[in-house]
């Protein structure tokens, strides 16, 4: 990974300033990412697969980003009550 932390950045906050845009207008936040689950062991890949991650991994700035974006859209779900929507899993299959 040429820029660890450009690309840990990028995702955090801009996923944060994207669910304030969405909180604030009412707005339905759509996201996915398959980055989440890390190494798939099982394909297909069931939805309740909680996935194997490395969190210290050459990648981990940009599937550790990833993981925080889930996990603070679903906050914003406990908190706000922020329609989310989360893509399947097998999102990974679509490109």
């Amino acid at each position: 990974m040429k820029h660890p932390v450009e690309t840990a950045l990028s995702n955090s906050p801009g996923t944060y300033k994207t669910l304030e845009i969405a909180r604030r207008s009412d707005a339905i936040f759509l996201y996915t990412s398959s980055e989440v689950y890390g190494y798939a062991e099982l394909i297909p890949t069931p939805e309740d697969y909680l996935g194997k991650v490395n969190p210290n991994g050459v990648r981990s700035c940009y599937d550790e980003s990833k993981r925080f974006s889930e996990a603070l859209a679903m906050s914003y779900y406990r908190e706000y009550g922020l329609d989310i929507r989360k893509s399947p899993s097998t999102s990974r299959n679509l490109g």
